[in-house]
């Protein structure tokens, strides 16, 4: 502008700058600095500065007064406001455009300047070259141009601007410093969003980590509740044994409900006294109305009571309410209640019950110990027939001592199961400690369940706060879109400035209007009058209606004084019902530990089996090796036999032989007859000693058989198969046993060179054997005691079988009900993964939105700043403008305002007494809704309750027919157990009698036996003393005949005939 020749223009710049100075001078925070701008200046600037003040302050036209526009409606208001704005507006920003190309333009050349005198130097440029181009925007009727031109050089800065340079070059580095502080104040803020982001990864991890535990105690919390359903249906189980004991149960209960009915009795009378109550309060309020009827006039003094009577029946009605609710939860805590105890009930029964077939089971063991003595008298009596007979038969007492041996054998086994349940009662203490530890971790687990249910409520919270910061933003984009629309409403309301003055001329005939509708209002305040009088008369109503619910207030008092009297009962039956729980607590561990009993037996039981299989493999081999021996026996014997008569044949023809002494040749033919006629006697005997042999092995088969049957009987009774196989595996090796000694007998033609060394081994056999007979005599009395022992014990394992079979069926039923839950829980876990996919990507937009909302308010505080800035540079231009306008009306319009606010007073007033009223009615047409509803619950409350006991009356007959047919069976039942007790003692007398005299004929048998046994020792020794005689005789024979077979061949027939001589010599002496 400076640089500008042409007049126009910078008369035109000087203007704009001249206005734009009166606008900070008047309206602006910096005032000061402004005027003191403007002091600087030259004395003809100030002057006119001074009188451009005036002209503003003077005239009215140039100002826009706010007050002149509350005579206009609302939106006429609004036009205006928004057309001067958006006209100052535009030229605000088409000055400040100007002004600040101008600034850059003269700030370069002053610098340029400034340069150039500091350093001494001129341009060749500017010396030489006097004009330059200089560019000047010129503004014609608000719109923008540039022009070039060469204009002539300007003289040198003044002092003043080339300090505004300096000032200028300084706000410079400001600002390069501040972008510097901005751009690490960046890093900074990226610095930190990083780490905010590691640190949400490591939330997320800590949120999946606490959902993996939240998992976790929701599965032994599924896991303790299957144990629960279990151990129910486990008590279910033991109720239907016993059903005598449940019906008594019954009738425990029947009284219980019998009492419990004459209670409801009792209440219902209660309650149809309230009822003729409330109907006497209600004539008595009808009476009343009449009376009140008569005190209209005292509305006035009755509003104000009514009000505090409203609060109080409002506070009346949330104390109902809540009296109501707590009423709810009493009775479902009732029930439930009465569920539990129910429940306690039946296990206690359950408790008793198991308690009870203790006394019946010791009852069955007692009748089982009687049919036991009774079979094993039958035994004892098969075994001794069997014994004389064998005894009758043959001298051989194989058998017995295989049976003393099988006696010993058991007497082992019972000692070895002895310290196995030593061991076992030691490892039940261990089970115990490791159940108390089990307890403990247990404790530990609810507590950390207690942790985890805390974490999941603070979590919940912050997901409340989040969801309430998404509310947030989401009011803020509104914001923003509000803003948005505001905006498009100011540059559209610009143009409506324009018509401003054209709706001036309109206002005049708005007032002729307004006064018009003043008459129209007073016409409504007299209509308004008529509803007053209508709504004093609903008043008296709510009035009556009021009295009518104080008398139901009083009823409902009495209600809860009765209700708290129930809630004392109940706490009485809840300290009853804790005392039951416990009690329950109790059995629960008790039958925990007895289930852990169990368990350790099956396994005891598995340990025995094992040890007796290998015990009954090691009886198998000692059963061979006996065999045996005894074939070994029999040989022997039968080869003694075989030469004892060979001996008794032959000693009658050597007699005979003493005549043929000098025959040479007869006496050897004789001898050879003698020998052959010896072994084929020795053949003859060998064959009927094997017929005695097979039938002996007829005998012993039979002998088996029968002990095979007496097994038998013994494993029905004690259901065991495996001795049946184990019997069936020894018939088997007997069988073998039977050809294998065939086959010897076949050999022992063979053997005769080796029956010396086995003649004195069969000695020692027999001196152990006849050792071991003595020391199973002493033994057969433990034996007996042994047997007794071991067969309670096989009864027990039956028992012990039968609860493992129904264990494992109920483990069956709790492995299904475990995949079910198990399916659950898969399902639950999925819709966690897919909840928690959800809550991450909310955390995203969560950030997203976050950023969002910092740049929304960023661009809101702006764009604050910019309408504040607005409305006080043309804000006091519109009012000075306007002041004038508003003088003349504002009289008018005052009057005509306390006249509308007094009417808008009185209707606001009136419409809030209405909706009171209102309020109040809909309140008292529900209560009375309400009223009837209980009335009707309470009805038929009362119906069902009268067809529940008539119900039970007829089950109550019912049960006492049955508790009678039920007792008189069990009479009859004791009858025919006493009955049986009595045979059972006569019958165990007799027996006793007669294991006596079996006891008695055992013991002659075993002196027979003995006695036997040493006449037996006795032919032994003999017999051996001429087996040696035999064998010796029979060795110098076969030399001589060897030696005679020999010669025969060298020598003649007369030196034949000498050694015949000799050797008839020889033998005659030694034979006679």
């Amino acid at each position: 502008m400076g640089e500008k020749v042409l007049h126009e223009v910078s008369a035109h710049e000087l203007n704009k700058i001249l206005l734009l100075l009166l606008g900070c001078a008047v309206q602006s925070e910096q005032k000061e600095h402004f005027i003191n701008r403007i002091r600087c200046m030259r004395t003809e600037l100030q002057a006119a500065i001074v009188g451009e003040i005036q002209k503003i302050t003077e005239d009215s036209g140039h100002l826009l007064e706010i007050q002149s526009l509350e005579i206009l409606p609302d939106d006429h208001r609004f036009l205006t406001v928004l057309d001067y704005l958006e006209r100052i507006m535009k030229e605000r920003d088409d000055y400040a455009n100007g002004i600040l190309e101008m600034a850059q333009n003269r700030t370069t050349t002053d610098l340029d300047e400034y340069e150039n005198v500091s350093n001494g130097t001129t341009t060749s440029s500017s010396s030489t070259n006097g004009d330059c181009p200089t560019t000047t925007v010129l503004n014609g009727n608000g719109k923008m141009y540039k022009e070039v031109q060469y204009v002539t050089r300007s003289p040198s800065p003044s002092t003043q601007e080339r300090h505004g340079g300096i000032e200028n070059a300084e706000l410079k580095q400001q600002l390069r410093r501040l972008k510097y502080d901005l751009e690490h104040k960046e890093e900074c803020i990226n610095i930190c969003q990083e780490e905010l982001q590691s640190r949400d990864e490591e939330i997320a991890k800590l949120k999946g980590e606490r959902q993996k535990l939240i998992s976790d105690a929701y599965a032994a919390k599924d896991l303790t509740e299957e144990n629960e359903h279990l151990q129910e249906q486990i008590l279910g189980l033991r109720k239907l044994e016993v059903e005598n004991e449940q019906l008594k149960s019954k009738i425990s209960q029947l009284s219980y409900y019998k009492n419990m009915s004459s209670q409801f009795e009792h209440d219902n009378k209660i309650l149809q006294e309230s009822l003729q109550m409330a109907e006497d309060q209600l004539q008595e309020t009808k009476k009343r109305l009449e009376v009140v009827s008569e005190i209209e006039h005292k509305l006035h003094d009755s509003q104000l009571a009514l009000k505090a009577a409203n609060d109080e029946i409002s506070k009346e009605r949330d104390r109902i309410d809540e009296l109501l609710i707590e009423n709810g939860k009493l009775r479902r805590e009732v029930k439930d209640h009465s569920y539990k105890r129910l429940d306690l009930e039946r296990h206690l029964e359950a408790i008793e019950e198991f308690s009870t077939p203790n006394e019946s089971f010791n009852d069955s063991l007692q009748s089982q110990l009687d049919v036991h003595n009774r079979s094993a008298i039958l035994e004892l009596k098969l075994e001794n027939q069997k014994l004389q007979k064998q005894l009758e038969d043959s001298s051989k007492p194989g058998e017995m001592f295989e049976l003393k041996e099988e006696l010993a054998a058991a007497e082992r086994k019972a000692e070895e199961k002895l310290s196995e349940i030593k061991k076992l009662v030691i490892e039940l203490e261990n089970a115990q400690d490791a159940k108390n530890r089990a307890e403990t971790r247990l404790s530990s687990i609810r507590i950390e369940h207690e942790s985890l249910t805390q974490t999941l409520n603070e979590t919940r919270r912050q997901l409340s706060a989040v969801q309430s910061d998404l509310t947030i933003r989401k009011e803020d984009e509104i914001l923003q879109k509000r803003v948005r629309e505001l905006e498009q409403t100011v540059t559209s309301k610009d143009e409506s400035v324009l018509t401003l003055e054209e709706e001036k001329k309109r206002i005049e005939t708005q007032l002729e209007k307004t006064k018009q509708k003043q008459k129209e209002s007073r016409h409504e305040l007299d209509t308004l009058k008529d509803e007053y009088a209508n709504l004093e008369t609903a008043l008296a109503a709510t009035e009556r209606s009021k009295k009518t619910l104080e008398a139901e207030r009083n009823s409902l008092k009495a209600r809860v004084e009765s209700l708290e009297d129930k809630c004392d009962q109940l706490n009485v039956k809840l300290v009853n019902y804790e005392n039951l729980e416990r009690r329950y607590a109790n059995s629960e561990n008790l039958l925990i530990e007895k289930s852990n009993k169990i368990a350790d037996l099956e396994a005891e039981n598995r340990t025995t089996k094992q040890q007796s299989e290998l015990e009954m493999k090691k009886a198998q081999r000692l059963r061979e090796d006996l065999v045996s021996e005894k074939c070994r026996i029999g040989d022997l014997l039968s080869r003694l036999r075989t030469v004892c008569n060979s001996i008794r044949s032959n000693g009658g023809k050597l007699s005979n032989a003493e005549e043929l002494m000098n025959d040479d040749e007869k006496l050897i033919d004789i001898i050879d007859d003698v020998i052959m006629q010896a072994l084929n006697a020795a053949r003859r005997e060998a064959d009927a000693l094997r017929l005695q042999q097979q039938l002996q092995i007829a005998e012993l088969d039979d002998l088996k058989k029968d002990i095979e049957s007496l097994r038998r009987a013994e494993g029905e009774l004690n259901e065991s198969d495996d001795k049946v196989k184990e019997l069936v595996m020894e018939n088997k090796n007997i069988k073998e046993q039977v050809t294998l000694l065939q086959e010897r007998l076949r050999k022992l033609q063979v053997e005769d060179s080796a029956k010396a060394s086995e003649l004195q081994a069969i000695k020692r056999d027999m001196e152990e054997i006849h050792n071991k007979n003595t020391n199973n005599s002493r033994h057969s009395p433990e034996i007996a005691k042994l047997q007794v022992q071991l067969r309670n014990a096989q009864l027990q394992e039956e028992l012990h079988r039968e609860d493992n079979v129904n264990l494992r069926k109920q483990i069956e039923t709790a492995i299904k009900v475990k995949t079910e839950y198990e399916k659950k829980l898969n399902s639950l876990q999925a819709t966690q993964d897919a909840l928690i996919a959800d809550y991450n990507r909310l955390e995203n937009l969560h950030h997203l939105l976050g950023a969002d909302y910092d740049r929304t308010k960023v661009e809101l505080m702006q764009l604050k700043q910019r309408i504040k800035v607005e409305r006080m540079n043309g804000s006091e231009i519109s009012t000075r403008e306007k002041m004038n306008i508003e003088a003349t009306l504002r009289s008018e319009r005052e009057e005509s305002q306390k006249i509308l606010h007094e009417a808008e007073i009185e209707i606001s007033r009136l419409q809030k007494e209405l909706s009171d009223f209102r309020r109040e009615n809909c309140a008292m047409l529900r209560n009375t809704d309400e009223r009837s509803d209980e009335l009707r619950r309470l009805r038929v409350a009362e119906c069902s309750q009268k067809s529940t006991i008539n119900s039970l009356n007829g089950t109550i007959q019912q049960l006492n027919h049955v508790l009678s047919g039920k007792e008189m069976e069990i009479a009859t039942l004791r009858r025919q157990v006493d009955m049986l007790r009595q045979y059972n003692g006569d019958e165990n007398q007799s027996l006793i009698k007669q294991i006596e005299l079996l006891l008695v004929k055992n013991q002659e048998l075993h002196e027979r036996s003995l006695n036997d046994k040493d006449t037996f020792h006795a032919l032994q020794r003999d017999l051996q003393e001429q087996l040696v005689t035999l064998r010796r005789n029979k060795e110098k024979l076969e030399e001589k005949i060897m030696d005679q077979y020999k010669s025969m061949d060298s020598r003649k027939i007369k030196e034949k005939q000498t050694l015949m001589k000799r050797a008839a010599k020889a033998l005659m002496p030694k034979v006679s």
